[in-house]
């Protein structure tokens, strides 16, 4: 409820429910169970999604995307935590995936937002918190949150989201930036265009996608495209393909 624009306290507000479970049968399987819909009609329905030729490019972009955007939170937490190996690589990195993709798989059905690791980790991280028990006390906290929405809802989105995104962009920024070797301009533009897209876009793995592409473009201007190997030629060709393709998608629908 609001007065005037503003929020007001959801104690105040009579028909305020704090805990409707009612909406869950629109989204838990796709609305499979909500009162309206013929389950008879779900094997038809999916069966017009997998032989429409823009659903495999969605899925091709989304999933490519959320790679992407997995690696990159993986590599600047595990960057703090100081678990990689001498040469930078992630360890263990196939179980983190494996349960990545597994909380991605399950996220459909139940209708929410993709799971995936975030940047905002590295607070917890900067803290102290390495074992993973800071991950669970977060995950019980957001389970109460689900039955206590309601007290929250007296604070806007943007006043508590902007200032923790801002705040740790400048960490993930300032602990980055002193690595850049400033003497290879080539390599300095190539990581400003991947900061300002990222910035601009909302998103690491667009920002890294439009920084190899750009990293590809200039050595090839320079003539020292055999310097680049070719696992980043085809990296950066899939991304090539993902960007059409998400254009696509955002045209037809």
């Amino acid at each position: 409820g609001t007065v005037s624009s503003l929020p007001i306290a959801p104690w105040l507000i009579d028909n305020l429910k704090f805990a409707d479970l009612a909406p869950i049968k629109e989204v838990f399987f796709f609305g499979l169970f909500r009162d309206s819909y013929n389950g008879s009609d779900f094997a038809n329905d999916l069966g017009k999604v997998f032989s429409n030729p823009v659903s495999y490019v969605a899925i091709f972009s989304i999933a490519f995307v959320n790679i992407f955007d997995t690696t990159a939170c993986y590599l600047s937490t595990n960057e703090r935590t100081g678990i990689l190996d001498e040469e930078g690589h992630i360890l263990h990195y196939h179980r983190t995936a494996l349960a990545d993709s597994l909380g991605a798989l399950l996220s459909g059905p139940f209708g929410t937002s993709t799971i995936e690791p975030l940047a905002e980790s590295n607070v917890g991280i900067a803290a102290g918190a390495k074992t993973g028990l800071a991950a669970c006390v977060t995950a019980i906290m957001f389970l109460l949150s689900t039955f206590i929405y309601p007290v929250f809802s007296i604070f806007t989105a943007n006043s508590v989201t902007a200032p923790a995104i801002v705040g740790i962009g400048i960490v993930i920024m300032s602990t980055t930036l002193p690595y850049l070797d400033f003497k290879k301009p080539d390599i300095l533009l190539v990581a400003v265009i991947t900061m300002i897209v990222s910035v601009l876009t909302y998103s690491i793995s667009n920002g890294i996608g439009f920084g190899l592409i750009a990293y590809c473009v200039i050595k090839f201007v320079e003539g020292k495209y055999k310097e680049v190997g070719i696992p980043v030629y085809v990296i950066t060709a899939i991304f090539v393909v993902a960007f059409i393709a998400e254009a696509v998608v955002n045209s037809i629908v």
